[in-house]
């Protein structure tokens, strides 16, 4: 049967719902912030305690800004720095003697803008006063001890503090800057992206992944690769060009990995309100399309996400220009490209004029960016239905199984228009003696989306 083919195996079960298909999962360079594991925001209020101020040196912050403006609501963010990052740090001493040392929470230049004052209460007791930007951000209780201040900055906002090396508590000491602070912008290299996007676990769920702003062919490659191993979509910028062959020679490199079938290419970038009166700024055009792919996923239940997010249902609602236009032929070259062109309508309004991502001809199945996202839904729902038999035994008589095949074909007649046909097997074919005496519980699971008429194989695999 045409259509695509699915195996399911079971799973342990997610933190959340696996399958919340308007995610946007975003790799960058934030002013600070872990550097060990994903950040979620769900609001710039949000992105701001959590990732900081905007900063000249990336793209992040409009993006994220551009992201909710347009309808998203759940942004994990995934924080890239040089090889030799430094936290700002001051050492408080007791007299002339080393007590503790105030570090900021994580590197960046941000903790130079940290200051700490030091209090005395009543004999060796005292406290510790952060300020940040001259405003008292932080303030610890009362401490008697070095200890005392090293558990307190466990759950800190701003700072970790050490014992440095002396034995006796700190003396007073006027706010004083910390200093050192900085995320090495001058050795950001390619291992870096990708350390920040092995950090977006498979369990976090489907969704849209980005670099917003990095348009480098190594780092398009990156996102397109972790798409393909996390069942997510690729939403890549393309440089900020009006250049037709500049944009399809960068569309025909990315096309070379397997991830190009999970992967979608934009241009151009768009223009949103600036920071004061009659401005603007640039912002890429990933951040556009993953807030518009949210907020269209959010308007039912469940998302239609087989319906493409372009023409009447891909205009944005805060960008309001674009950096280039191109003529109707340009256009079709860069659309014979697999490039998906924003485009100003006669109106005023703005469009993205494409569902295409960047799949080989040979991959038949994948050639629409509906497709790919109603594959990466089922996909991922499919394996949230197996989790519920994680850990219960296979019965001889197959009531397991049959109840989830029963699931998973009332899951498939719920998504109505957007299939042509589906079925659900999970009979001794795929269920065998020898799957069972591992405790796998599988699905094959065939869906012919409309308007596709070839076959797609998803091997979906996940270790009980």
């Amino acid at each position: 049967m045409p259509g695509v083919k699915v195996n399911l195996q079971s799973a342990p079960t997610a933190t959340f719902n696996p399958a919340a298909t308007g995610k946007w999962f975003c790799v960058g360079l934030f002013e600070r912030g872990s550097t060990s594991v994903p950040i979620l925001v769900t609001s710039m209020s949000e992105f701001k305690e959590l990732a900081g101020s905007r900063v000249s040196y990336s793209y992040m912050w409009d993006a994220a800004e551009t992201y909710f403006e347009e309808g998203g609501s759940e942004l994990f963010l995934s924080r890239v720095v040089g090889k030799t990052p430094i936290a700002a740090s001051l050492v408080l001493k007791h007299t002339a003697e080393a007590s503790l040392k105030v570090a900021a929470k994580n590197v960046g230049e941000w903790g130079n803008k940290l200051e700490v004052e030091v209090v005395i209460e009543t004999g060796e007791e005292y406290r510790l006063l952060i300020y940040e930007n001259k405003v008292l951000v932080e303030e610890s209780p009362t401490l008697a001890s070095q200890v005392a201040a090293v558990t307190w900055s466990e759950s800190s906002a701003y700072v970790t503090v050490t014992v440095e090396a002396g034995t006796k508590n700190p003396t007073v000491l006027a706010a004083k800057e910390l200093a050192g602070g900085t995320y090495d912008s001058a050795e950001v290299e390619t291992v870096g992206w990708e350390a920040a996007l092995a950090r977006f676990d498979a369990e976090l769920g489907c969704g849209q992944v980005s670099a917003p702003g990095n348009t480098t062919e190594a780092i398009g490659k990156l996102v397109e690769a972790h798409a393909e191993a996390n069942n997510r979509t690729a939403v890549l910028d393309l440089t900020n060009t009006g250049t037709v062959g500049t944009l399809v020679s960068a569309a025909a490199a990315l096309r070379s990995l397997t991830g190009s079938r999970r992967s979608a290419a934009y241009a151009p970038w768009a223009k949103i309100p600036g920071l004061a009166g009659g401005s603007e700024r640039t912002v890429p055009y990933s951040a556009v399309q993953a807030g518009m792919f949210a907020r269209n996923d959010a308007s039912a239940t469940p998302p239609p996400v087989g319906e493409a997010s372009a023409g009447t249902f891909g205009r944005p609602r805060y960008a309001r220009g674009l950096t280039y236009e191109w003529t109707r032929a340009q256009r079709e070259e860069l659309n014979t490209a697999r490039v998906n062109v924003a485009r100003t309508l006669p109106s005023g309004s703005i469009e993205t004029y494409g569902n295409q991502t960047l799949a080989p001809a040979t991959e038949g199945a994948w050639q629409e960016v509906s497709s790919a996202r109603l594959y990466m839904f089922i996909w991922s729902a499919g394996e949230g239905f197996l989790e519920a038999a994680t850990f219960k035994n296979i019965d001889p008589k197959n009531v397991l199984l049959s109840k989830i095949e029963g699931r998973l074909s009332a899951f498939l007649a719920s998504l109505g228009g957007v299939l042509n046909t589906y079925s659900v097997s999970t009979g001794p074919s795929v269920n065998t003696s020898a799957t069972k005496a591992k405790k796998e519980v599988l699905a094959n699971v065939e869906v012919e989306p409309s308007a596709i008429a070839e076959t797609a194989v998803l091997n979906i695999s996940v270790a009980a």
